[in-house]
C-alpha cells in the first residue's frame, strides 16, 4: 500500500513537472546529414512550355541523371513564410552564378489549399525563378526529411551520389554567405573570389602643366 501511494506521488510529480516545462520544439530533420536522398516526383507550378509536367529528382542526382548536378538544392517553402521570399530570390541569384559549374535548384512548395497554390505560383511568376517550383500540397515529401512544426525554410542539400551533405532550417543573418561558401565547395570551387587587380592608369598632364613645368626649367637656367 505504501509503494502503490508513493508510486502515484511521483507519477503527479512527473505531471506536473511536464506542465510547467516548456515545451520541446521538434525542429530538427530526421534525416541526417550523410543520409540517403529518397526520391521523389512533384507536379511543376511554373513550367515552360516545353518543360515536363512533373520533375524527378532522379534527373540531378542518380547514377543514370540526365541532367547531373554536382549539387542540387531543395528548398521547402509556403507562400505565407515570410523568410522564405527571402530565401528563394537569393537561390535564383546562386542558380545563375552557378548553374553552369553544376547546381541545381528546386523550391517545394507546402502550401496545402487552392489559394495557397495559387500564390505560389504568383510570386515564382512575379521573381522570375528560373528553376522548377514545385507542388507538394499534401506535405508527403517533407514528412520525409523534417517534423511538420519545423522553421521554414528548410533546406536539404545533395551531393552528385544522393547523399545529403547539409540539412538546414531558418534563415538568419550571415546565411547568404554561408550558403555559397557550401556551394562553391561541392562544386570544387576556392572558396572566395578574388577580385582581378586593375592598374591604375598613369595622369597626362595638360597643357597647362606642361607649360609651367617648361617655365620652371628655364627658371633654373637663368
Amino acid at each position: 500500500m505504501k509503494h502503490s501511494i508513493i508510486g502515484r506521488m511521483a507519477a503527479v510529480a512527473i505531471l506536473c513537472a511536464a506542465l510547467v516545462l516548456p515545451a520541446i520544439s521538434h525542429a530538427d530533420f530526421v534525416v541526417k546529414d550523410g543520409g540517403p536522398l529518397k526520391h521523389f516526383g512533384l507536379k511543376h507550378l511554373n513550367p515552360a512550355p516545353d518543360a515536363p509536367v512533373f520533375v524527378h529528382t532522379a534527373n540531378y542526382v542518380d547514377e543514370d541523371a540526365e541532367q547531373p548536378a554536382k549539387l542540387l538544392i531543395i528548398s521547402f517553402w509556403a507562400s505565407w513564410c515570410k523568410p522564405c521570399k527571402k530565401e528563394l530570390p537569393l537561390l535564383q541569384k546562386y542558380y545563375e552564378k552557378y548553374k553552369d559549374q553544376g547546381l541545381m535548384v528546386l523550391a517545394v512548395s507546402l502550401d496545402k489549399d487552392d489559394d495557397g497554390i495559387a500564390g505560389a505560383r504568383a510570386f515564382a511568376k512575379e521573381k522570375g525563378f528560373s528553376f522548377p517550383v514545385l507542388s507538394d500540397y499534401r506535405n508527403l515529401v517533407a514528412r520525409q526529411y523534417f517534423d511538420e512544426n519545423v522553421n521554414l525554410p528548410a533546406m536539404l542539400q545533395i551531393g552528385p551520389g544522393g547523399s545529403i551533405l547539409k540539412a538546414h532550417n531558418g534563415y538568419e543573418e550571415g546565411f547568404a554567405q554561408a550558403l555559397e561558401k557550401d556551394i562553391r565547395k561541392a562544386l570544387g570551387l576556392p572558396d572566395a573570389v578574388t577580385a582581378p587587380k586593375v592598374e591604375k592608369k598613369k595622369k597626362r598632364k595638360g597643357k597647362k602643366a606642361k607649360r609651367s613645368a617648361k617655365k620652371r626649367r628655364r627658371g633654373k637656367k637663368k
